[in-house]
């Protein structure tokens, strides 16, 4: 049941954070919706990965054990986004998207990673679907970061 509980809880924290994270970057709005989502979504993944541990294989278990570290990490862009969004609120700089970008780049891999070992997939699938979301995500925010003007 805790299981459960998590990871759905854990699923629309992510997706939350990630529309959120995307309406900052787009319409300078949302950021704490963003932050808390990015927040409860790390807090629960924890849960999720611990509830779950005795019954997924150990390829699963080495996979979910590096995304907590990522979303240790995530939660430290977003502490890092936070202090830019606090100087400014409303103004995009590449100070706020480059932690942001990264926040959502990590969340889509996160949801691409676990779509494909949910289903079944092979560990190394769900590692090459990550390594391409993170080329087409990094194009993606230099696009966005590109059209900040200079401060």
């Amino acid at each position: 049941m805790w299981h459960d509980t998590f990871i759905a809880v854990h699923a629309v924290a992510g997706t939350l954070a990630l529309a959120a994270g995307v309406a900052v970057v787009g319409w300078r709005t949302l950021f704490g919706v963003y932050f808390w989502s990015l927040i409860v979504m790390a807090v629960t993944l924890v849960g999720g990965v611990a509830t779950g541990w005795p019954r997924e294989p150990v390829g699963t278990n080495v996979v979910f054990s590096a995304l907590i570290v990522l979303a240790a990490f995530m939660v430290l862009q977003g502490v890092q986004a936070r202090s830019v969004w606090r100087a400014v609120p409303g103004r995009t700089s590449a100070r706020l998207l480059d932690p942001v970008g990264f926040t959502l780049i990590s969340l889509f891999d996160g949801f691409v990673i676990v779509a494909v070992l949910t289903r079944g997939g092979p560990v190394w699938l769900a590692v090459a679907a990550g390594v391409l979301g993170v080329v087409v995500g990094r194009a993606a925010m230099h696009r966005a970061t590109a059209r900040v003007p200079a401060a």
